[in-house]
C-alpha cells in the first residue's frame, strides 16, 4: 500500500496494490480512513507494518476490503483490525448478504465474526424467526447458537411447559451442572511473526 501526502483539501491517495498485481485507488479525508493505520497516538512505522502482515496472513486483498465495505453500510468504516477479524473466522461478502436476505439489519464487524465464528447463518436466522424470535438480534442469536439452540430444543421445551425470549432459553441451555458456562468467544486473528 502506498500513502501519498496529502493534497491542498487534505485528502490522501492511497494506492493499494494486490500480490496478483490489482490495484485500487482511494482517497482519505484523515488517517483513520486508511486501511492498516492506527489511530493517534498508537501510529507508528511498527504498528502499520504489524497490521499489513496481519492481513497479508489471512488473505485480506485490496478487493476484500471493496466488497466487505459494499456489503453493508455499517461496514464502510470497517478497519484493519475489523477486516482481519471477518476474514480470519470467514466472514464474506455472500455471508453479509445471506444475513440481509434473513432480515438482520444493524451489525459491525465484531458482531459478523462473533456470528459466524458459532455458525450463525441465515438458515439459523430464519429457524429463530419461525420459533417466534423475529425481534433477536445478531447479539443475541450468536448467544443462542453458541450454546447449541435450535428450534428442536425451543419446540421440546415449550412441550415441556416452558416459556421465555430466546434470551430465557439461551440462560437456560447455558445451565450445565448447576452452574454457568460461558458460550465460546470467536478465534483471535493471527498474530504477526515475532509477538
Amino acid at each position: 500500500m502506498t500513502v501519498f501526502a496529502a493534497d491542498a483539501q487534505g485528502r490522501r491517495k492511497v494506492v493499494a496494490r494486490a500480490p496478483n498485481g490489482a490495484t485500487t485507488v482511494t482517497y482519505a479525508d484523515d488517517d483513520d480512513d486508511i486501511p492498516g493505520f492506527v489511530s493517534a497516538p498508537f501510529r507508528t512505522h511498527d504498528n502499520a507494518m504489524q497490521n499489513a502482515i496481519a492481513m497479508k496472513a489471512v488473505g485480506v486483498t485490496p478487493e476484500y476490503i471493496a466488497a466487505m465495505r459494499a456489503s453493508s453500510p455499517e461496514l464502510r468504516d470497517a478497519d484493519a483490525d475489523d477486516l482481519v477479524g471477518m476474514k480470519a473466522v470467514g466472514v464474506t461478502p455472500q455471508y453479509v448478504h445471506d444475513l440481509s436476505a434473513a432480515g438482520l439489519r444493524n451489525f459491525d464487524a465484531g458482531d459478523l465474526a462473533g456470528a459466524r465464528a458459532v455458525g450463525v447463518d441465515g438458515a439459523f436466522i430464519r429457524e429463530m424467526r419461525a420459533a417466534g424470535f423475529g425481534d433477536a438480534d445478531l447479539s443475541d442469536l450468536t448467544g443462542a447458537r453458541a450454546v447449541g439452540i435450535t428450534g428442536d430444543y425451543i419446540r421440546q421445551m415449550r412441550l415441556a411447559g416452558y416459556d421465555g425470549d430466546l434470551g430465557d432459553f439461551t440462560a437456560m441451555r447455558a445451565l450445565k451442572d448447576g452452574r454457568r458456562s460461558r458460550p465460546p468467544l470467536p478465534p483471535l486473528p493471527p498474530r504477526p511473526p515475532g509477538q
